[in-house]
């Protein structure tokens, strides 16, 4: 019997391995469920682990109890050196068992589906670390022998057993073993529910595997019959090739004997064609991200598709990019047009639509500020923040930038575009609802018309810019410069406008408010005129009658009137320089002059003085300070009163 692959052959073997994957399956079914009756009974695993913390802590309880009450009634050793194995063994319970009794049991509560025993077991929990501290406090009163002796401390640790921790450890006692009696409960049903559910799937599988293999002799008798199928297929494909068609994917599968392997490889060929058409559809559509995977490395028609489809790609970028720069001009070019009248509002809208533009997320604009000084001096110039976009650099919004201050002045100073993708984390923050975060990459372009600044734009981002990006920011930046300058200049121009125009009105008013004063001017003028006349009047009579002499601060005359010279017999050169004190007969008059005067006070007397030949002369002195004239200090009036002396001698 020949036993080559045949298609007979291959038939018997699909056959028999149907058999077998059906067997092979029954058997893992098995498995399975041996495996997940494994599974579910390690579950139960919580379960007597949970039972066995119960019963440790029943009789954890009870050894407390117990110890309770071998330490109040039966007293430590007097030795240090014997060690009571009872007393040592509440210690333990303490520090060691209840801790460890925790630890175990803490992790299976949690897993406990009854919240209703969970709450208990956190309850029973509380209750016996009440009865510790019970225990804490009998053991700190009666810690050492002689304390046994004290009835007020024995009589208070026994009160405390019977009213307080025997009756507690009862109660808790009652509490754990109706949770244990109910996890045993739990334990029961859930046996009985593990043992229902497996032998009820082992009646399953075997039903199961009986079905399948039943199944699989029909199907194994109803694919021998239709061998003709792929065969038919395949002659309808190579029609349809041949005309030039791509027949429809079917989805049809075919076994891996020869006709089945003629068949899938028809079918790989128009599935390649199908992927190569569709592909090409796409590029003549512009989507040349679509996916394609030539059929091999040798596929000519596929990888030159590729090449094409790249191509096209570069050129279409290069146009999108192209479009992309000339739009934004454009619509630069308009805003610029529209709104260069105020340097304010042109900041706002230019650095909101720039922003929005690039797809940036946090921008600012600085102009660059000239001011005089009163006296028509300039200041030195800096730059301030005229508008900002989601900006939180506080210390840019009040304060003044100036050439060469941090990377904004550096852009200004050095007229050229810095570009970082490093950003310290303290130079800027992106803020948002939602937090906050460093950029990744910061844009300076200084706003530069005919290599003069008027300003720059700075702008963040948490994605990098292309070069073509910063190329349009560059252009545009020169188009906001150009716009700031205009802007600047119509704001001087209307400055001035507004100024003449205020100094026109200020002129027509002065004009007509000197109109109506000048009679007035006139009538003061002769008022000023004959006041005048009668003040010389007066100084020269003044003058004719009275000795006026005027001294520095050193009390040196340094001039004096005609009469003066008169009545001291002194020419005008020998009274200059002419010390006061030798005019005084008296030298105490003089030096009560002197302080006076030194104080800023006023001081008069009548006093004997001496003219050049030494003859006394009785004089009514006055004298003062002056201020304002060169040389001089003070000023003495000698009124001479001789001739009333006699008139009256």
């Amino acid at each position: 019997m020949n036993f080559g692959f045949t298609i007979r052959n291959k038939i018997l073997i699909g056959f028999f391995s149907l058999v077998l994957a059906f067997a092979g399956y029954g058997a893992y079914s098995i498995y399975t469920l041996n495996q997940n009756t494994k599974n579910i009974q390690l579950a139960k695993e919580n379960i007597d682990p949970s039972l066995d913390a119960i019963k440790d802590f029943k009789l954890l309880l009870s050894n407390s109890l117990q110890g309770t009450y071998i330490w109040v009634f039966s007293p430590p050793p007097t030795s240090n050196v014997i060690k009571d194995e009872n007393r040592q063994a509440l210690q333990d319970i303490h520090n060691i068992h209840y801790a460890q009794l925790q630890a175990r049991l803490e992790p299976l509560v949690r897993s406990w589906s009854d919240t209703l025993q969970k709450t208990r077991m956190d309850s029973i929990s509380r209750d016996f670390e009440q009865i510790l501290k019970s225990q804490k406090e009998i053991m700190n009163t009666l810690k050492q022998f002689e304390d046994y002796d004290n009835s007020d401390k024995k009589l208070g640790a026994e009160t405390i057993i019977e009213t307080n921790i025997a009756k507690q450890s009862t109660v808790l006692n009652r509490k754990l073993v109706d949770i244990e009696t109910k996890k045993r409960i739990e334990k029961e049903a859930s046996q009985k529910r593990l043992l229902d559910t497996f032998e009820r799937l082992q009646l399953q599988t075997a039903l199961l595997i009986v079905f399948l293999v039943v199944v699989g002799v029909i199907i194994a008798l109803i694919i021998a019959a239709n061998i003709v199928k792929p065969i038919a297929y395949i002659n309808s494909v190579i029609s349809q090739l041949g005309k030039g068609e791509l027949p429809e994917d079917k989805k049809t599968r075919f076994r891996k004997d020869e006709i089945g392997q003629i068949a899938g490889s028809v079918d790989k060929l128009i599935a390649g064609l199908r992927s190569t058409s569709f592909f090409a559809e796409n590029i003549g559509k512009g989507q040349y991200q679509a996916d394609y995977k030539p059929l091999s490395s040798s596929d000519v028609l596929g990888n030159a598709l590729m090449d094409m489809r790249d191509n096209l790609a570069k050129v279409a970028e290069e146009d999108r990019r192209r479009n992309w720069a000339t739009n934004g001009l454009a619509l630069f070019a308009e805003t610029l047009r529209k709104n260069n009248n105020e340097i304010a509002q042109l900041s706002d809208i230019v650095l909101s639509k720039l922003v929005e533009y690039v797809e940036a997320n946090q921008g600012g604009l600085f102009i660059v500020v000239e001011e005089e000084e009163e006296d028509g001096k300039k200041k030195e110039p800096y730059m301030r923040l005229e508008a900002c976009y989601a900006w939180n650099k506080k210390k840019y919004l009040e304060q003044k930038v100036y050439l060469g201050d941090g990377l904004t002045g550096q852009a200004w100073q050095e007229k050229a575009t810095i570009y970082l993708t490093e950003v310290p984390n303290d130079y800027v923050m992106i803020t948002s609802g939602l937090g906050q975060a460093n950029p990744s990459c910061i844009l300076i372009v200084p706003l530069k018309v005919n290599e003069q600044v008027f300003g720059v734009v700075e702008l963040a981002s948490f994605t990098a810019f292309e070069p073509f990006e910063i190329e349009f920011v560059e252009k545009i930046a020169e188009s906001i410069g150009s716009a700031i300058a205009t802007a600047k200049s119509n704001e001087r121009t209307q400055k001035l406008l507004e100024d003449s125009k205020a100094l026109a009105e200020q002129s027509a008013a002065q004009e007509e408010e000197m109109l109506q004063n000048f009679e007035q001017m006139q009538e003061a003028q002769e008022e000023k005129e004959r006041l005048q006349a009668i003040a010389a009047q007066k100084e020269g009579v003044f003058d004719a009658n009275t000795s006026i002499l005027y001294a520095d601060n050193k009390f040196f005359i340094s001039s004096g009137n005609n009469t003066s010279y008169e009545l001291l017999r002194y020419s005008q050169e020998e009274m200059k320089g002419l010390s006061v004190s030798r005019l005084f007969y008296s030298e105490a008059k003089f030096e009560e002059m002197r302080i006076n005067l030194s104080r800023g006070g006023y001081w008069n007397s009548i006093v004997t003085i001496r003219n050049k030949m030494g003859d006394e002369i009785l004089v009514k002195l006055s004298a003062g300070t002056v201020q304002g004239e060169e040389n001089t200090r003070y000023m003495i009036v000698l009124d001479d009163i001789n001739e009333v002396k006699l008139l009256h001698e």
